[in-house]
């Protein structure tokens, strides 16, 4: 296809000509997060074939940042007005507003990105699939994963993962360390921006821990969830870094089934920081696709997912309280009929091929102190 000889800087002109009233920043923008596919940058922007095969453009700014001088009130919905539908944003400004997440395009310098991309897949050979157990059946994880940590004489006595023993960590490399720094620096930013919430953690955002996870193919996926706080404590923060091919990032509200279903086209060298709030009211997935994945030209279909995150000294493992089985207990919350959440520990034993007890243990949280009673 002609699209693929052409260079970027033709592919913009080609674009401007289709909407001279965007900037050439803001069309880079979605350039880069479409994997440089023209066609569709022109379908977000909502360009699409009438009945008669003629191209009709229904919307523009939509999808678009705002440059200098244009009204930024187009970004101001707090909804996205689809009752029940999945809703496709591209644009950092929008991400913000509509979710307790900020979006990051470009994160690392392009050199970064690529070498740790190709450290962790060289590493991801030795990733696998895990295995828990739902409802008393042993079942497999649709993608690899593996735990790295930096924090000095980690071992798998500290840390559990999913309610399950953490069985082999791996060490950061450089290249891991040296993205870490540049997440830190940017999750504190935007911690200090957006202020603190109920149950935050009130000292600056440190990550020696990193779960990884390879997706191959658009078959790999993961289902809904939330990420469990047992070791993060409540109102947690955790950076989900994408590396690779471009994959859908999705995320639904726990509580009000009526919302749309928000989905994040996540790029190569980007990061969706979930902020306080994101794991107890909202549930989020990678999704299969049915659609061709742009390669990328260092891993083809595959994406890796670095998700950095802080262990809590309060919450390690020996300091968690116990249920009745003897398993240290996880940290939940419940969902109420009034879209209000409330913290609960409870037994972990249905991950470890057991029953579990019925035992459950409501928490106060005080600045981020383990106060079980």
């Amino acid at each position: 296809m002609g699209d693929e000889k052409e260079t970027t800087e033709e592919k913009i002109v080609k674009l401007q000509t289709s909407f001279p009233e965007s900037s050439a920043e803001a069309l880079l923008e979605l350039l880069i997060s479409c994997d440089g596919d023209t066609e569709r940058v022109k379908e977000l922007l909502g360009v699409k074939k009438n009945g008669r095969g003629i191209s009709v453009q229904s919307t523009l700014k939509r999808f678009m940042m705002p440059t200098a001088g244009e009204d930024e009130r187009v970004f101001k919905r707090l909804d996205t007005g689809i009752k029940g539908k999945t809703y496709h944003v591209y644009d950092p400004d929008e991400v913000k507003k509509l979710l307790p997440c900020t979006f990051h395009l470009k994160l690392f310098p392009k050199e970064l990105a690529d070498k740790l991309l190709q450290v962790l897949l060289k590493d991801s050979e030795s990733w696998k699939s895990r295995e828990f157990y739902l409802f008393e059946r042993k079942v497999k994880s649709h993608h690899t994963t593996a735990l790295y940590a930096e924090a000095e004489g980690f071992t798998t006595k500290d840390a559990t993962y999913n309610g399950l023993p953490a069985m082999h960590v791996h060490p950061f490399s450089k290249e891991l360390v040296e993205a870490r720094n540049i997440v830190q620096d940017i999750v504190n930013e935007e911690i200090i921006k957006r202020g603190l919430a109920k149950h935050q953690y009130q000292g600056e955002w440190v990550s020696e821990i990193a779960v990884c996870n390879k997706y191959e193919g658009p078959e790999e996926t993961v289902g809904y969830h939330s990420d469990q706080m047992t070791h993060l404590g409540p109102h947690c923060v955790i950076a989900s870094v994408s590396l690779g091919a471009t994959r859908e990032f999705r995320l639904k509200d726990r509580h009000d089934r009526e919302k749309s279903t928000i989905s994040i086209h996540v790029p190569h060298n980007s990061m969706v920081i979930m902020h306080a709030g994101c794991q107890e009211e909202y549930k989020h997935s990678l999704v299969p696709t049915t659609d061709a994945i742009t390669p990328h030209p260092i891993s083809g279909t595959t994406r890796i997912n670095i998700t950095f995150r802080m262990y809590l000294d309060d919450f390690k493992t020996e300091k968690l309280p116990r249920c009745e089985c003897n398993y240290p207990m996880l940290l939940r919350t419940t969902i109420a009929k009034d879209h209000n959440y409330k913290y609960i520990w409870q037994c972990s034993g249905a991950y470890n091929n057991k029953i579990g007890c019925s035992k459950i243990i409501w928490p106060s949280f005080k600045e981020n102190v383990l106060d079980t009673s």
